[in-house]
């Protein structure tokens, strides 16, 4: 990966650093709310998808700390070996050490386990919609859910870590970057994740599809409206969740491919990348504050 130090200048780096604290703030807000509402409301709990959205909650918080205090966990680089060898932002004057700095790491590889996670909901999607699974069918199948993202993504993460301390011990100093093996091993756990996506989001669309053609060669039923309304709202809830995922893992891939060329793309990674806790608070409550205009139909968006 390029040395952003070597195109940009401190004031824009420090730029990049407070808007993605602002961001990765508004995130753990994000997060806090949709983690009260699962954790109050009993239906909720009840449901597999919400449980899911509720860890994937729980562990953005925890991946957002290593943007809201960066500065803290950052290496302090006035030290003159640091200064030589952290790549990322040269003459800064941060809080942290090289131990603090591994924490950072860690929290930033870490976010392997949100990314997985909307894959695990989109599958908790098909598997509802297109194959009619019950809350109780996937009860069955829920740790599998959970395993996938909570050990994969963490020994990933582990991983990646204990091969920066090893090259720490080296006599190396924390470089707050990955190298081409770990960039490898991240880049294609993301790939995994938004491939399983991507190919789940098309497979729910063509379901929904289906069975609306379905309904409209039959003569519909109340029960058969109720379903195809059901399937739709499914269908549009998904589609939301996704766009926030997109929305805030593609800017990465933008400014990879564009080799960190653009203060543009840099500064739309810096917005979106932390930002996937509030998105999904957005996703979570616009749901429920359609229903409640629904019922309400005399109350505007604003009340």
């Amino acid at each position: 990966m390029p040395d952003t130090a070597d195109y940009w200048s401190k004031e824009q780096n420090v730029t990049w650093i407070v808007i993605s604290t602002i961001s990765s703030s508004f995130s753990i807000l994000g997060s806090v709310m949709v983690i009260s509402q699962i954790l109050r409301n009993e239906s909720n709990k009840k449901s597999m998808q919400q449980r899911i959205v509720l860890a994937m909650s729980i562990l953005d918080i925890f991946c957002s700390f290593s943007m809201v205090f960066q500065v803290l966990l950052m290496p302090n680089t006035s030290d003159t070996t640091a200064k030589d060898n952290y790549q990322r932002s040269p003459d800064f004057n941060f809080l942290g050490n090289d131990h603090t700095c591994m924490v950072s790491f860690f929290l930033l590889v870490l976010w392997n386990c949100p990314m997985l996670y909307n894959a695990m909901l989109s599958i908790n999607y098909v598997l509802m919609v297109r194959y009619g699974w019950s809350n109780a069918s996937m009860r069955r199948i829920e740790p599998v859910f959970h395993f996938v993202p909570l050990v994969f993504g963490a020994a990933v993460a582990v991983y990646t870590t204990a091969r920066k301390i090893r090259r720490s011990e080296e006599g190396k100093f924390c470089v707050y970057d990955y190298d081409n093996d770990d960039y490898n091993i991240f880049t294609i756990v993301n790939f995994l994740a938004i491939a399983m996506v991507t190919i789940n989001q098309i497979v729910l669309y063509v379901t929904v599809k289906r069975i609306e053609q379905k309904g409209k060669k039959y003569r519909a039923t109340s029960s058969s409206s109720k379903c195809n309304s059901y399937t739709r709202a499914t269908l549009i809830q998904s589609v939301y969740y996704v766009g926030a995922f997109y929305i805030t893992y593609g800017w990465t891939y933008v400014v990879g491919f564009t080799y960190y060329r653009y203060t543009w793309t840099i500064t739309a990674r810096s917005i979106f990348f932390p930002l996937q806790g509030f998105l999904n608070a957005l996703v979570f409550f616009r749901r429920r504050a359609r229903i409640i205009k629904e019922e309400n139909q005399e109350m505007t968006w604003f009340q």
